[in-house]
């Protein structure tokens, strides 16, 4: 079933497996951390238990939210806040592709490019080494 374009559908990051591993044994691993894990992986960073803290809020109604309305039909809902932490799969994704829209609009469109015009390969996928001077370049730009 194919879901319309421009529905929001709120989703329950409390229901996922990995919420519920860190929900049930965080807690246990940040106490045992010292005896078990120091000697080998080093000190407990203090920023992990904050990236914790803020995956276990994340996308909950009770831990915060804005409250919407459409332009164009009048509908209010309430959206909840995200945690923008590097452990939440949701934010992590929507950073990832922010960056990449970044990287593609502000850096990599606005720089000209060599690429060969024909890629040649040998019997195995690659040229051997003194075959590489045979490459011919020319100079191009991405399209629009």
């Amino acid at each position: 079933m194919e879901r319309a374009k421009g529905i929001y559908r709120q989703r329950h990051p409390e229901r996922t497996a990995c919420y519920k591993i860190f929900e049930n044994h965080y807690k246990s691993f940040r106490d045992s951390y010292e005896e078990k894990y120091e000697w080998r992986y080093g000190y407990f960073r203090a920023l992990i238990d904050e990236e914790v803290v803020k995956y276990l809020r994340c996308g909950i109604l009770k831990y915060g939210f804005a409250r919407i309305r459409c332009s164009q039909c009048g509908k209010e809902m309430l959206l909840p806040f995200s945690c923008k932490s590097r452990i939440c799969a949701s934010c992590l994704t929507k950073r990832m592709f922010e960056f990449e829209e970044y990287i593609m609009e502000e850096m990599i469109r606005q720089v000209p490019h060599r690429r060969p015009k024909e890629v040649p390969t040998g019997a195995y996928g690659f040229l051997p080494a003194e075959d590489i001077e045979g490459w011919v370049y020319k100079e191009s730009r991405l399209s629009e």
